[in-house]
């Protein structure tokens, strides 16, 4: 149980830093304020709770959060959506696309993970 805690405490750290970088590579956006406190609540959740709801919030945070800013990452509708001045594309990439779609995943994966060891459980049922 306590493995994909800490790879997900591991995300979380990453995801963080990276909300660091590019608000200095290029500018201070609303999403990266909402984004790692989103994250914080999600990381007190898995620690704290029983952790299903942990790795499901933190699992939905950051797939939420790359359907939003899809168009801004060079893979976008446009090639990318930044206007002059945005983050470069490899920052860009990294921090707006692969860490937050890597937190999903593993999010969603931990959750499906304890939700099928629980219910394997005799105790909880």
């Amino acid at each position: 149980m306590g493995n994909y805690r800490a790879m997900l405490l591991g995300l979380v750290a990453l995801n963080l830093v990276g909300a660091v970088v590019i608000t200095i590579d290029a500018q201070l956006y609303p999403s990266f304020v909402v984004y790692p406190l989103l994250l914080l609540i999600g990381s007190y959740r898995l620690v704290r709770g029983d952790g299903r709801r942990g790795t499901l919030f933190l699992g939905l945070t950051g797939a939420i959060f790359v359907l939003v800013h899809f168009p801004f990452t060079p893979f976008g509708p446009e090639g990318s959506a930044c206007e002059p001045g945005c983050a470069s594309d490899a920052v860009s990439w990294t921090v707006v696309f692969a860490l937050p779609l890597l937190m999903g995943l593993a999010g969603l994966w931990a959750y499906r993970t304890t939700r099928a060891t629980l219910s394997q459980d005799p105790q909880t049922g």
